[in-house]
Formats: C-alpha cells, structure tokens, sequence
C-alpha cells in the first residue's frame, strides 16, 4: 500500500479528467489563473492533435510598465525558439506578456483560437510569430492566425493595427508566406513576413524595425 504519491498532471489531460475540477494545470505561481488562460486550456478538449500553451507572463502589464518597455503578444513553434527569440527581444526593449508553444502539429483551428486569446491582451502593442526548423504543417498555421486576424479586423480584410511578424520556417513555409500574399495581409505596412533563410534575432529586428515605423506614423495608436 502506498503511503504517499505524487501525480504530476499535463495541462493536455484536464479534459480528460473532470472528476479532478481542474481549469489549468499551468504553473502560474501563487495567482489563480487567468480567465484567457483558462479558455486557452480548453482548446485542447476536443482536439489532441499538437497542442497549444499559453501562460501570461504579465495580466494586466503592470511589470512591463514598470520596467519602461514594450508590451507585446508572442508565440513559437517550440519552447526552445521561444526562450531564444525573447532573449533577442528584450535588449532591443520588448518584453513578451505571455508565453505561448504552438507545436507539435496542432490543427489551424487551434492556432485560430489561441491568436485570438493572444491578441485580446489588450496592452499589447505588437505581436510576433516564430517557427522553428520542423515537420509542422505551417500552411494550416497559416490559416489559422489568417482566419483569426480577418474576425478581429474585419474592416480592414485581416490587416492588423499593431505592427506584427511572422515567421514560417520549416515544412510548408512557402505555402504559409503565399496564404499571406494572397489574403493581402503581406501588404499591410505593419507586417513583415519571414522565411526559413532567418534566425530569431533576424524576427526580432525586423519587428524593431516595424515597430518604429509604426510608432512614427501612429504615435502608438491602435
């Protein structure tokens, strides 16, 4: 008989067991979870095919303001091109709100739901996707955050106010960068789409450049 046990519970299994009351399983420290959070953990309840998690550094940008910089949404095909693509971000005075892993081939309408809960922080000021050099299918990425950047622009058929990179590096990137083209959201100034020939601090330039152009015409107006 076991006197003690331990279970350590991946945050893609809570759907899977109810009888436990869990929302999320995410390590978020002493603070509950957020309620974007929480709707991020259930995007993989009816779906196990790759994942998408999603931890808010900074809920309400109080941290950000504080250290004098840049509020922006994030994510990236793998936690590893995450923490190296923050650690080019933040010397050119960005700082990423949350922390979200697209990977493992998830569905385009898992990227669909998670851009949206990203983009609905709403003191963010710009957004940045990376991918790393891998199998995942980057046209249905592509799709989905198109299909979620046409519902919350709808006046402008997807073509953001805040200035936004992507770059799609890995398989089906090239279908990826002409989905882009093709919906007209390449033409927006305040997009800048990448390929696979680009390394993060080459996605973190380009969004410094993007960003500063975008300030200047805008005063940082959404």
């Amino acid at each position: 008989m076991a006197a003690d046990a331990r279970v350590d519970l991946d945050d893609d299994a809570v759907s899977r067991h109810p009888e436990l009351g869990l929302d999320s399983v995410e390590d978020t420290g002493e603070r509950p979870p957020t309620s974007l959070e929480i709707a991020a953990g259930k995007i993989d309840e009816h779906d196990h095919r790759g994942t998408a998690h999603f931890v808010q550094i900074d809920p309400d940008g109080s941290y950000v303001e504080e250290m004098g910089m840049i509020p922006i949404g994030f994510d990236c095909v793998g936690t590893g091109t995450s923490l190296t693509t923050m650690d080019e971000l933040i010397p050119l005075g960005y700082y990423p709100v949350n922390f979200c892993d697209s990977s493992g081939n998830p569905t385009g309408s898992k990227l669909y739901r998670v851009t949206k809960i990203i983009l609905s922080q709403p003191h963010i000021q710009g957004y940045l996707f990376v991918s790393c050099i891998s199998s995942q299918q980057l046209d249905h990425t592509a799709r989905g955050i198109i299909a979620a950047l046409k519902e919350l622009y709808p006046e402008t058929g997807g073509k953001p106010n805040i200035p936004m990179v992507f770059a799609f590096r890995g398989s089906w990137d090239d279908v990826a960068i002409d989905l882009f083209h093709q919906h007209g959201i390449a033409d927006s100034p305040w997009v800048r789409i990448l390929g696979r020939d680009t390394i993060e601090k080459d996605a973190a330039v380009a969004f410094h450049e993007v960003y500063q152009v975008w300030k200047e015409m805008t005063g940082g107006l959404q």
